[in-house]
């Protein structure tokens, strides 16, 4: 004894560290668990963002073809336009009709 400290002491003490290490660990595991959900949410959201951003030309395109093709027939509108490079249908009545709303 020559610190004063006993075995038994120095056995509880080390327990106690040993259970507030793995707390420790448990809340920096559930911390950066969601810094990291965070971190892969924002790319996504950016990702998709950018994407869309890089449609928006394209979209633009389709619906001023889209009313054009509404102004000059004034019925049926069947037309195509390219989203993502897919290729869309776009089949609207035309003419000077309101829309009917339920």
């Amino acid at each position: 004894m020559v610190l004063g400290v006993t075995s038994d002491d120095a056995l509880t003490a080390a327990a106690a560290l040993a259970v507030a290490f793995v707390v420790l660990a448990v809340v920096a595991a559930l911390v950066v668990k969601a810094a990291v959900v965070r971190l892969v949410s924002l790319v996504i959201a950016s990702v998709l963002a950018g994407l869309v951003w890089s449609q928006r030309a394209s979209l633009a395109e389709c619906a001023d073809r889209v009313q054009a093709e509404v102004a000059a027939d004034g019925v049926d509108v069947d037309t195509t336009c390219t989203i993502f490079g897919r290729t869309v249908r776009v089949n609207l009545p035309g003419g000077d009709e309101a829309p009917t709303t339920p």
